[in-house]
């Protein structure tokens, strides 16, 4: 069964049974972020209609990481928390920011990896991308959420 969306989206056959847990997902979203769309996710949460979302950011590590530990300043686990701390700063105002007729949570997940795992878990009716993630994490978010009948949107 395919419910419309708004926003460009992939159309997905009627999901597949899984595990009990995973059969009642109607209305529960999840929300890809970053710190640029911020401003914006709340006019599509809203038009969504989900009784339940769920916030995720993922640390994104600043251009040329890998040699920023060459200047003695910084090192690799410095940079990561640092960006785990942003990621988390970045969830929870937009998790503030969504209208209060939903229920919201709002968690950091390390790598895009932890995501297609959400998504392989079929927990979730739809998934809203306002993030900008790599081809190739688009590819596999892409992947994960057909089989697991989630509706992709973009924002």
């Amino acid at each position: 069964m395919f419910q419309p969306v708004v926003g460009p989206t992939v159309e997905i056959a009627s999901p597949p049974a899984g595990p009990p847990d995973c059969r009642d997902s109607t209305g529960r979203t999840l929300l890809l972020i970053d710190a640029r769309c911020a401003p914006h996710v709340r006019e599509t949460v809203a038009r969504l209609g989900a009784s339940h979302v769920t916030v995720v950011a993922v640390p994104r590590l600043p251009a040329l990481w890998q040699y920023a530990p060459l200047s003695g300043q910084v090192t690799v686990s410095g940079l990561r928390e640092d960006a785990v701390a942003d990621a988390l700063r970045v969830a929870r105002r937009v998790a503030d920011a969504l209208p209060p007729m939903c229920s919201v949570e709002h968690r950091v997940l390390g790598a895009w990896s932890d995501v297609i795992g959400e998504l392989q878990r079929g927990a979730f009716h739809t998934v809203v991308l306002a993030v900008q993630p790599g081809r190739r994490a688009l590819r596999m978010i892409t992947a994960a959420g057909a089989a697991s009948g989630t509706a992709l949107v973009t924002s």
